[in-house]
């Protein structure tokens, strides 16, 4: 008989998983169906009225591909366990499944989108034409036989589930099911695989475990630290603006005042300058005995020259 196995060494050993109830019978609705393989988890949500009758007689392989068909919504990327300690800080009390990170896809089929889209608050009534065209626009968005296929990236800490100590186990018709209750005090749900007789149990892990992808209490201070650079980040780029900003009014102050420096001229100024004109003009007249000497040295150019042709 195998030994209780911990919460990360079940995942490598039973790859399908799906939340249902914590007393599931055969028409029990199973909501979210996982796959843990080479270390990542892929989520399939909005199985459409799935219930444990559905898949009870299938395969892993034959699961996945149901979960592939019936799911709108599909989450997938790597993932780590992180311990949360109970109030002596000896013991696991409780752990969360989460994204390190990954991709979701949605899908929608076209006409409720473009209704949904038409009927929002503010928003501008189109048609089908022109709600194509927008779609094509978008990178995340895409059309296929008319369904929206939506495509986002998950965050670190996007939780997949919280697990809690305790211990679900039912056989329904000749398949048994088992594994651990989810700390959703509204909802009474477990995660639960199938296993044959040599099962002996599930736990969480312990605090002293060596697995790599488990961690204890990182999460919520991880993701309060990626919270604070993301602020750091903004408040920069706020900052940066803002300084943009000051030196364009630095500028156009400094404009202000140099405009303000050059005076415009005064009446006194103007008359100035009119007599400093008038006197300079004076100065550059020709004198009055000028044209009389002028037209002297004319005539004794003129007897020298007759003196020289004269033989």
């Amino acid at each position: 008989m195998e030994e209780v196995l911990p919460l990360s060494e079940a995942f490598e050993k039973h790859a399908v998983w799906f939340l249902t109830d914590t007393d599931p019978g055969r028409n029990t609705y199973v909501s979210q169906i996982y796959v843990f393989e080479n270390e990542e988890a892929t989520v399939y949500s909005n199985l459409s009225s799935s219930s444990i009758e559905d898949i009870i007689d299938l395969t892993d392989e034959e699961i996945v591909q149901y979960a592939e068909e019936n799911a709108t919504r599909i989450k997938k990327g790597t993932f780590s366990l992180d311990i949360t300690l109970d109030r002596l800080g000896q013991n696991t009390e409780q752990i969360d499944v989460i994204f390190e990170g990954g991709k979701q896809v949605n899908e929608f089929p076209f006409e409720d989108a473009l209704a949904d889209r038409n009927s929002a608050t503010g928003s501008e009534v189109i048609g089908e034409e022109e709600y194509r065209k927008e779609i094509e626009a978008d990178e995340t968005r895409e059309i296929e036989d008319d369904i929206i296929i939506t495509t986002t990236e998950i965050d670190y800490g996007s939780r997949i589930m919280t697990l809690g100590l305790n211990m679900v186990q039912q056989t329904i018709f000749d398949t048994t099911y088992a594994g651990l209750q989810t700390t959703d005090e509204k909802r009474e749900e477990a995660v639960l695989t199938h296993v044959d007789e040599s099962f002996n149990g599930f736990k969480l892990d312990d605090p002293d475990t060596d697995k790599e992808n488990v961690t204890i209490e990182e999460a919520e201070e991880r993701k309060e630290q990626m919270r604070q650079e993301e602020q750091n980040q903004e408040s920069e780029s706020d900052l940066s603006v803002e300084e943009a900003g000051n030196k364009t009014a630095n500028e156009s102050d400094a404009l202000s005042q140099d405009r303000e420096n050059k005076q415009e001229p005064t009446e006194d100024d103007v008359q100035k300058f009119a007599d400093e004109t008038e006197r300079m003009m004076k100065l550059k007249q020709p004198s009055i005995n000028s044209p009389k000497r002028s037209m002297h040295h004319s005539r004794s150019i003129r007897k020298t020259t007759i003196r020289r042709l004269r033989p």
